[in-house]
């Protein structure tokens, strides 16, 4: 295969769909690659899993198997069976699905990986967003759509800068004012430039 950069980019069908591709198969199952639209929508599902407080994604092992089988490979039969049926084989499980579960652990584990980075993305746009002060507005309705723990350090991170501002604005107002000359004294110039002319026609 060529190291050209054209071969990057994702591939589309004839129905506009992008192509999924094959990482494996085991058996009779094929497990494929997600898409950019399944990695979306798996990572939602991850980040509504997200325990506040250890910040770690705690969801029941039967939960992700049976969207990660119906996702990423073609098992036909996986939404007949329920949780506890589904529970009994992944404890039981048979040397196929063994490897099929581990193949599906990394795609898992790359895709938090990825939602990290969106998240941290998320924040660092924010950031630079807030600096503006007349996006507050536009910014605290994105903030409200984001998960607590991040709607809080963004909120942190602007009442931050704002305060950094408002120092800033009154440095410069004291400078200014102390480099502005007092109307007083220029008022008491024109009037003592005035009489001492008074003075000295008088004089002549």
């Amino acid at each position: 295969m060529s190291k050209s950069i054209l071969n990057l980019k994702k591939e589309i069908d004839d129905k506009g769909e992008e192509k999924r591709k094959k990482i494996a198969i085991i058996g009779d199952i094929t497990v494929y690659q997600p898409t950019s639209k399944q990695s979306d929508f798996l990572m939602d599902f991850l980040e509504k899993h997200i325990n506040k407080n250890t910040k770690k994604v705690e969801i029941a092992g039967e939960d992700v198997y049976k969207i990660l089988f119906k996702e990423l490979t073609d098992m036909e039969d996986i939404d007949k069976i329920s949780n506890e049926e589904l529970k009994d084989i992944l404890d039981n499980p048979s040397q196929e699905l063994e490897e099929i579960s581990d193949i599906l652990l990394d795609v898992l584990y790359k895709l938090q990986k990825k939602l990290l980075r969106r998240q941290k993305n998320a924040i660092r746009n924010l950031d630079v967003a807030s600096m503006n002060i007349s996006l507050v507005n536009d910014i605290g309705k994105v903030i409200e759509e984001l998960p607590d723990e991040l709607k809080n350090q963004v909120k942190k991170n602007i009442e931050e800068q704002t305060k950094i501002t408002k120092i800033d604005n009154k440095k410069n107002n004291v400078k200014n004012k102390e480099n502005k000359p007092k109307s007083f004294d220029n008022k008491k110039t024109i009037k003592e430039n005035s009489d001492t002319k008074k003075l000295e026609k008088k004089a002549k």
